[in-house]
């Protein structure tokens, strides 16, 4: 399976390999014109390390963010909750929280990607 990218931007291996993913998919939220349900909303994704160094959060912060608060994407590869690659066409990432630094270790880090549309080829 290829890393996960953000705009072309792959994610660091050293990441990429570790930490829980949580892909959350569309909603059942409407129904059609024949009752049956219909999906609903934009996908996102969460992403959490139990600990990041100084220069893994640097990445996130200056290489992947270029020091905004967060990024819109414009093409992204990322896994699905069935661990499939899928092309997504936006989204955002915004900056990523933590909860403690201690030790030079960013402890409870948390990446959240959020309104992603994936493509569509016709």
């Amino acid at each position: 399976m290829a890393v996960p990218s953000l705009n072309t931007i792959a994610f660091p291996t050293t990441m990429a390999s570790r930490g829980t993913y949580m892909f959350s998919t569309q909603q059942a939220g409407q129904v059609n014109g024949m009752g049956e349900a219909i999906l609903a909303g934009s996908q996102s994704v969460l992403w959490s390390w139990t600990a990041l160094t100084s220069t893994e959060v640097a990445w996130i912060a200056t290489t992947l963010l270029a020091g905004e608060t967060s990024l819109t994407l414009t093409a992204a590869e990322l896994w699905t909750d069935t661990f499939a690659e899928q092309a997504f066409t936006s989204g955002v990432v915004y900056r990523p929280i933590f909860g403690v630094r201690k030790a030079g270790l960013f402890w409870d880090v948390q990446l959240e990607i959020r309104h992603l549309l994936p493509l569509i080829l016709s």
